[in-house]
């Protein structure tokens, strides 16, 4: 079976690919770094394992792209590397989320909002998003975000119970079992502050959606959304093909007007004879 070709990258869309790899060398590379230092001075705050989550993390779009043969837009690869260089090295590996009470708050809030918009590229994928209503994509993006937050939270729980980490934050003990365990509370904020990023994007699509102010959302859907951009060129070349026959009538009857205004100049006049 012959493998699928990449759709081919404009000048625009190339610059910008370049910058992407640019920008994800060198966070892999700060990654790669705090990671051997961890494990050199055996980090009594067991950095080790995220580091490795934030490689992957940084590098699964390109693996996305390798294995399923299609594009992703270069503001999806922008959205995942401000992403990972806020809540992955900041936060996680620089130890921020136990200095700032905030950090916490503001990453899931922003991962609430980007995972909506990530919503658009998958659902332009697995359907014709043309035929969509936008009240549907809307939903669809929401529940989709509240989803991803949902594993993300049992991803933290399997670590902090199996992998010895306190993503959900410092463990209490619990003297019914006689063992430490995370805590709920932290659990439910961050579903909570998912909920409000996700929130803010049901806003934000409907005042672009409902609305004569777009804010934005249609650059997105043309960025995101597979076929919105090839259904926008075509929009402008039905209108161009349409205004065609219009514009070569006009031609035509103005070349009819001026050569008959020629040939009444050029017309010699006849002369009456004398009797």
């Amino acid at each position: 079976m012959a493998k699928t070709k990449f759709k081919e990258l404009s000048k625009y869309d190339k610059i910008f690919r370049i910058i992407n790899l640019s920008v994800m060398a060198i966070l892999l590379g700060v990654i790669i770094g705090l990671t051997i230092y961890f494990m050199t001075i055996k980090d009594p705050n067991n950095r080790v394992p995220a580091g490795f989550a934030m490689m992957f993390a940084v590098v699964a779009p390109y693996l996305f792209e390798l294995v399923f043969r299609t594009r992703i837009s270069n503001l999806l690869f922008i959205g995942i590397e401000v992403y990972a260089s806020i809540a992955g090295i900041w936060g996680s590996l620089l130890n921020g989320y136990n200095q700032f009470f905030w950090l916490d708050i503001v990453t899931h809030s922003i991962m609430g909002y980007l995972c909506a918009i990530v919503g658009i590229f998958l659902i332009s994928r697995l359907t014709d998003y043309k035929k969509i209503t936008p009240l549907a994509v809307l939903f669809f993006c929401f529940f989709f975000s509240m989803a991803v937050e949902l594993i993300w939270e049992l991803a933290e729980w399997f670590a902090d119970l199996f992998i010895n980490q306190t993503a959900q934050g410092i463990k209490i003990f619990d003297p019914a079992t006689g063992k430490w365990a995370p805590q709920v509370t932290d659990t439910m904020e961050d579903i909570f502050c998912n909920f409000c990023g996700g929130l803010v994007f049901i806003i934000h699509f409907a005042i672009g959606k409902f609305t004569k102010c777009s804010l934005g959302i249609n650059l997105i859907e043309n960025e995101l959304a597979k076929g919105v951009k090839e259904s926008n060129s075509q929009k402008v070349e039905t209108i161009v093909e349409a205004q065609k026959p219009e514009k070569t009538i006009e031609i035509e009857e103005k070349n009819i007007k001026e050569n008959a205004v020629e040939n009444i100049k050029t017309k010699p006049k006849k002369t009456r004879k004398k009797e």
